[in-house]
């Protein structure tokens, strides 16, 4: 299902537990740009369309792949604060008692637009996420409903409905 995040959806949209894949982050200037997301919430007291979408009439998690796609994209801006593998992916990366984090900027000179951020874990470099985009153009966001649960369920076995990335560190870390 395509949704159009205008008019206070995108408000109503909760990724901090969604895990963004990045695989092929776009540069600037072409335009469009569309981030796949595993683990988005419908988040029920914020919800402005028909509550058929959520499931249940609850805050709805996705478990699954979701694509956010942004329109005259004019500037992104990531920041990933890098996880630690020698403490189990459980602490930040720290050199000289500073967290590690990988930064990049594209924005047009000049350029302004409307702003949609996110918060979120992202899958590589594996750290916390925070992205923002600046768009000129419409955005809209895919859901394939067949995954919704209630976000409920998600946070008493996110095991079993995390992005995959995430499940597979959960059970490398059981074996050690």
């Amino acid at each position: 299902m395509r949704l159009n995040l205008d008019e206070g959806l995108f408000d109503a949209i909760d990724c901090c537990e969604g895990c963004l894949h990045f695989t092929d982050f776009p540069t600037m200037g072409s335009g469009d740009v569309t981030l796949s997301f595993w683990g988005v919430t419908l988040v029920k007291d914020l919800w402005p369309l028909s509550p058929s979408i959520l499931k249940d009439g609850q805050d709805t998690y996705i478990a699954g792949f979701s694509r956010f796609t942004f329109h005259d994209v004019v500037g992104v801006s990531l920041s990933v604060s890098l996880y630690d593998p020698a403490h189990g992916y459980r602490e930040f990366l720290r050199r000289q008692n500073e967290i590690v984090s990988v930064e990049r900027t594209w924005r047009e000179t000049g350029a302004s637009g409307h702003e949609y951020g996110f918060q979120c874990v992202c899958d590589w470099p594996f750290g916390y996420c925070g992205t923002t985009l600046w768009v000129n153009g419409p955005a809209e966001l895919d859901i394939d409903l067949d995954h919704r649960i209630p976000a409920r369920q998600y946070c008493l076995a996110p095991r079993l409905y995390a992005c995959p990335t995430v499940q597979q560190l959960m059970l490398d870390l059981e074996h050690k």
